[in-house]
């Protein structure tokens, strides 16, 4: 029954002038305490569930050697300009609230000074893995406010796992992160709040690892409607992206406080990723389940409820609903690159979590990401051949890779229904390009052959592909488009000559000439790959570009 309200004033609070003071929040009691950190016991699917007698809900940290003592309550106020504030808190007892007993014991006497500045992350506990001796995990809270999040106050975990031979990331200086060799990093998400003290899913010691909360369960991290929490009508509000800038915020913390090495950021973040190739070289999801359209999703969130009705747009002028999508991203824009995807749904067409959230999304988004030529791979009801998966481990990532549609050797997902199409199989399952990584010591390490370097220059692209060996076909066909070119750049309508030279024959097997379409993409149709290996070489001609 009892609620204390907070309120902030240029002047000292009385009673005389509360009722023009701004009302920031009213907060609930018990809000000093982490309420989500406790210890459950449980079979399979949450079964027979019990608390841990010995675990303890902690006070909330506030500070480096601070945390809330027992009975402290907690609102977060992130000012917006700077100056000087005063602030009072009042009591509300079965919504009756006490505005005569104002005095120094709850209305400050001294104004507080306020410069504005962005919310950093505060570390709540430290602890070691639960798997694995290395590494430690650092556990923190971040209270974001607009633009970061629609509402001010709204508290959200970040979990960082480090190598036990570096420092926590508040202890790193300037100087050491200098020094450090730079390290891979890892980017999961934290969905809900059971057993949240238990474990980060098994992180490796050989690199950073972090997993960020998300604003909104099970709902990717882009945006969603500004009038969610308040009392505002959906459609007088904007969908606004609120997720993008706090998770954005949240990895260049990171990225801030240890030296990443940028050619190895992975994660699976599929729509968040898909936006920001800068960040992520390649992702993997669908382990568990991914959404490659929440228009398609039953176990999804409710599109309505995150964003209002069909139709609403972005603040950028962007049809809400069809962002959602993968499919409709990438092929409004195609010019754009996107890491490479590494999509994998484990569980099949019909069953375990594909069951729940639903099939029909998947097959739909792979259509999409063929038809904007995008670079990705995907298997259902199967695991992709461990020769793929382990050379896509140790490729570059910093260097142009080639896009694969239409090979001859995809199975079919089908239609969307579970019983169309190919039960199990793979797209772009069988198919590799040559991309050798940097000598770990260049003096004495041999020089790659040209062959399996590939070349990407402003009238020339190169690159060599194969069918993998454990492929049972030795060749395919297969459309091929240079993608994240860092100097090759075609203009719409520009002509190209292309060969396709056989390694293993030493002769040119295909030759032809293309034009660049208009988002200025190659494209390569029906090219032969064998296990053999084979050259593309795509060469821009002279002369004005076709209308």
């Amino acid at each position: 029954d009892i609620r204390y309200r907070v309120y902030r004033h240029s002047k000292r609070i009385t009673p005389e002038n509360i009722h023009r003071a701004q009302l920031l929040a009213e907060v609930a009691p018990l809000s000093g305490y982490d309420k989500e950190v406790y210890r459950i016991h449980f079979k399979g699917e949450y079964i027979d569930q019990r608390e841990e007698p010995a675990s303890v809900i902690p006070t909330y940290r506030v500070g480096r050697d601070r945390a809330l003592q027992p009975g402290q309550g907690l609102y977060v106020h992130t000012p917006s300009r700077a100056g000087e504030a005063y602030y009072a808190v009042t009591t509300v007892l079965a919504g009756t609230e006490n505005l005569a007993d104002i005095s120094e014991a709850n209305s400050l006497t001294q104004p507080v000074a306020e410069t504005p500045a962005t919310p950093q992350p505060v570390l709540q506990w430290v602890q070691q893995d639960f798997y694995r001796d290395d590494p430690t995990e650092y556990w923190y809270r971040y209270w974001a406010a607009p633009p970061y999040c629609n509402l001010p106050s709204r508290s959200f975990r970040l979990a960082v796992a480090v190598p036990n031979r570096l420092k926590g990331p508040d202890d790193m200086t300037p100087q050491e992160t200098e020094r450090m060799k730079p390290l891979p990093l890892s980017i999961g998400t934290i969905s809900g709040a059971f057993n949240v003290r238990g474990a980060i899913r098994v992180p490796r010691a050989d690199r950073v690892t972090v997993h960020i909360q998300r604003q909104l369960a099970w709902l990717p991290a882009l945006f969603y409607n500004e009038g969610r929490g308040t009392l505002r009508g959906m459609t007088d509000c904007k969908v606004e992206y609120f997720c993008e800038r706090y998770m954005n915020f949240m990895i260049k913390w990171i990225m801030s406080k240890y030296r990443i090495d940028r050619a190895r950021i992975t994660g699976s973040l599929l729509h968040f990723g898909l936006r920001h190739p800068e960040i992520f070289t390649r992702m993997q999801m669908g382990t568990y389940t991914a959404g490659y359209d929440l228009r398609w999703a039953p176990g999804g969130p409710s599109m309505p409820g995150v964003l209002g009705p069909k139709g609403i747009k972005t603040s950028r002028g962007e049809d809400a609903w069809k962002m959602y999508s993968v499919a409709e991203y990438v092929n409004a824009h195609p010019d754009r690159d996107i890491p490479f995807l590494i999509c994998n749904s484990g569980t099949g067409k019909d069953s375990g979590h594909t069951s729940e959230f639903g099939w029909q999304d998947d097959p739909r988004g792979w259509r999409g990401l063929l038809d904007a030529r995008q670079t990705f791979v995907a298997s259902w009801s199967t695991g992709l051949p461990r020769e793929l998966m382990t050379a896509l481990d140790k490729m570059r990532w910093d260097v142009s890779i080639p896009a694969f549609s239409n090979c001859s050797l995809d199975n079919n997902p089908g239609n969307g229904d579970p019983t169309d199409g190919d039960y199990y199989g793979t797209i772009n399952g069988w198919l590799l390009w040559s991309s050798p990584l940097p000598p770990k010591d260049p003096d004495k390490a041999p020089a790659p052959k040209d062959e399996d370097l590939p070349v990407d220059q402003p009238d020339r692209w190169e690159m060599t592909v194969r069918v993998i060996s454990s492929c049972p076909e030795s060749r395919c066909t297969v459309d091929v488009t240079p993608r994240h070119c860092k100097r090759f750049k075609p203009r719409p309508g520009q002509r190209f000559k292309w060969t396709n030279t056989s390694l293993a024959e030493g002769k040119v097997i295909q030759s032809g000439t293309v034009v660049a379409d208009r988002w200025g993409l190659v494209t390569l149709r029906r090219v032969v790959v064998t296990k053999g290996r084979n050259r593309l070489r795509i060469v821009r001609q002279a002369g004005p570009p076709e209308r």
